[in-house]
């Protein structure tokens, strides 16, 4: 079985690492109230020891191929650059508990363009049967902290609002395979 390694994220981001995880995921842009700065990242992730996830929030936006466009830019800002060998790096589009295959299809086409890959982040709820092309973050918090044997689910975010250094972290965990996908090193 592949490991797993554990991640959190924040709405605001907590000045220093939740123990014992490898891993942060924090927002880039997109339908978000805080996109989470360089400084930000670097505190988040020990200085860029932990790997990085960026996180687009793509509901109830239109305009999915300019999202998609803002969403790599956004990244490139922050030192993530589109990588096609050996693994691309992987941007979140967060579209939770909706629906929203035809908006996913052309979000995820365009950062496929710009070297990026579009790993939507759903619930159960909205969780398709047969995801178009792409591997899922799952929302279903359960409290296990697992990865579920559902079909292209690679990351599962099992505990939401956890409080932590003046915030709260929602906790996941994601299959130690992927993390090639995710940023590593300090945002510059």
């Amino acid at each position: 079985m592949t490991g797993l390694v554990r991640m959190f994220d924040a709405s605001v981001p907590p000045s220093s690492p939740y123990p014992g995880c490898g891993a942060v995921a924090g927002y880039i842009g997109g339908n978000t109230p805080h996109v989470w700065t360089r400084d930000e990242w670097n505190r988040a992730s020990d200085g860029g020891k932990l790997a990085q996830l960026p996180i687009w929030v793509g509901f109830g936006e239109d305009d999915p191929a300019g999202h998609a466009e803002q969403a790599a830019n956004a990244a490139i800002a922050l030192g993530w650059a589109a990588h096609h060998t050996p693994a691309w790096r992987a941007i979140v589009a967060d579209v939770e508990a909706v629906k929203e295959e035809a908006w996913l299809a052309a979000f995820g086409k365009r950062l496929q363009v710009r070297g990026f890959l579009c790993w939507p982040y759903n619930s159960t709820v909205a969780l398709p049967a047969d995801p178009p092309g792409f591997q899922v973050w799952l929302a279903q918090w359960d409290g296990l902290d697992d990865v579920p044997a559902i079909h292209d689910v690679i990351g599962h975010q099992y505990r939401p609002s956890v409080p932590f250094d003046g915030t709260s972290v929602d906790l996941s965990a994601f299959m130690s395979t992927e993390l090639s996908s995710f940023g590593h090193g300090p945002r510059r």
